[in-house]
């Protein structure tokens, strides 16, 4: 079944046209937005003064709320619970329950003369990645890099990237193995650019009400560059 934007008069309609997707090996997921402007971006992207300063404003979320996160083990898991204190974080929440994401498409504090729109994600189930994924935690640990982070488009390979030059890397594993001490010393570019679907644990009971997964977002953190 494909699908056009269209308007959605009633809640009838939308869980009609829920009941006619396709079974497949993909998962749905769904979000709501009060303004169908809205760019669908994370919101630590939305003013760059934020994600200059994203690991200084994790770090002052840490400094006065320490009893908040002291029993969380990965940055992925500070990252969700940083979402949902309201701070800009690079997480995209999504769910799985339509209902949920279409309230959010209703509810408008500013303008009620607005628009708001209902979002399908077609996600393949081979690319929804755990909260305990090792490429989450790659991607979770670039949020408390300084600004100045660096990949080259010449690092092709996990042998480039992890050269003695790259201390952007040092430091990026240095910071993987405080939570994953396991953690082989070998990372992937291509892992560091990507966009994952990640499902948390349900330890939150926002996240357990709305049975949100985080859409996770890397981008332009990372100044590209030749060498």
């Amino acid at each position: 079944m494909s699908f056009e934007e269209s308007k959605l008069g009633s809640v009838r309609t939308l869980l009609t046209i829920i009941s006619e997707l396709e079974e497949s090996d993909d998962l749905y997921f769904f979000r709501g937005h009060a303004d169908k402007s809205f760019q669908l971006l994370p919101s630590i992207y939305r003013k760059p003064e934020w994600l200059s300063n994203e690991d200084k404003m994790i770090r002052e979320m840490l400094m006065r709320c320490p009893n908040d996160f002291s029993l969380m083990q990965t940055s992925f898991e500070k990252l969700v619970k940083m979402q949902h204190y309201d701070l800009p974080t690079r997480l995209l929440d999504l769910s799985e329950n339509p209902l949920v994401a279409l309230y959010f498409a209703c509810t408008c504090a500013n303008n009620k003369n607005k628009d708001g729109e209902f979002l399908f994600f077609k996600i393949p189930k081979e690319e929804v990645k755990y909260f305990d994924s090792d490429t989450v935690s790659v991607i979770s640990n670039i949020a408390w890099s300084k600004s100045d982070f660096e990949i080259a488009q010449s690092y092709s390979s996990e042998r480039t990237f992890h050269n003695e030059k790259n201390h952007h890397a040092t430091k990026l594993m240095h910071d993987i193995q405080q939570e994953k001490p396991y953690f082989s010393p070998r990372i992937k570019p291509t892992h560091i650019k990507s966009v994952v679907c990640v499902k948390p644990k349900m330890d939150n009971q926002r996240v357990i009400r709305q049975v949100v997964h985080s859409f996770y977002l890397e981008q332009h953190k990372i100044n590209t560059h030749q060498h």
